[in-house]
C-alpha cells in the first residue's frame, strides 16, 4: 500500500472513532454539540491512545485481543437478544421488498454510495498478513485465518443487519430521532 493510502487510512479509521464517540456522548446529552476543533482533538486523541498500546503497551496487546474477541462475541448476543425479544418488529414486507432511496439518488448509485461503510468490514483481513512472519506455517494459517474471520463476521453481520432492519421502525421516525452530527 501507497503512503498515501496507510494515510487515508489512518484518517479514516480515526474520524469514524471521533464521530462514534461524538454519537455515544449525543446520545447521552442531546443539547451538546461538538464542533470541529472538538472532533480534531478527539482524532488527536485516539491517534496518541494507539501510538500508546502499539508501542509501550505491545506486550499486553495479545491478551487485549482476546478480550476483544470475547467481546466482540458478548456484545453480538447482548445487543440482538433484547432487540429479537423486546422491539415491535416491521414486516417481512417492509425489511425485504420494500425500497427506499430517500438521499436523492436513483437505485444504482444509492446502493453504490452506500457500500462505502461496508468497507470498514473488510479491513481487518490486513492485519493479519502484518503478523504473518510470526505465525507458524503461515503460508496455510494466513489465508485460512483470513478467510474464516472473513465469513464469522459476514454472518454475524449480515445476522446484525436483518435484526436491525426488523427492529428500527418506521424509517422517517428513525431518522428524525438522530440528532444531527455538525462535522
Amino acid at each position: 500500500m501507497s503512503t498515501l493510502g496507510w494515510l487515508a487510512s489512518v484518517a479514516s479509521s480515526v474520524y469514524v472513532c471521533a464521530t462514534q464517540i461524538g454519537a455515544i456522548v449525543n446520545v447521552t446529552k442531546p443539547d451538546l454539540a461538538f464542533t470541529n476543533w472538538q472532533y480534531t482533538l478527539l482524532m488527536i486523541a485516539v491517534i496518541v491512545i494507539t501510538i500508546f498500546f502499539n508501542t509501550w503497551g505491545a506486550k499486553g496487546l495479545p491478551a487485549l485481543e482476546t478480550a476483544s474477541l470475547f467481546g466482540h462475541i458478548l456484545g453480538f448476543f447482548v445487543v440482538l437478544i433484547p432487540l429479537w425479544v423486546m422491539c415491535p418488529k416491521n414486516s417481512a414486507y417492509e425489511v425485504f421488498v420494500d425500497y427506499q432511496a430517500n438521499g436523492g439518488y436513483s437505485a444504482g448509485p444509492a446502493y453504490l454510495v452506500s457500500q462505502v461503510t461496508v468497507m470498514y468490514c473488510n479491513l481487518g483481513s490486513d492485519s493479519v498478513v502484518h503478523i504473518s512472519e510470526e505465525v507458524e506455517d503461515a503460508s496455510i494459517t494466513v489465508p485460512r485465518a483470513m478467510w474464516w474471520s472473513f465469513l464469522y463476521n459476514i454472518a454475524l453481520g449480515i445476522v446484525m443487519l436483518i435484526t436491525m432492519l426488523f427492529c428500527i421502525g418506521p424509517l422517517d421516525v428513525a431518522v428524525s430521532a438522530v440528532p444531527s452530527l455538525s462535522i
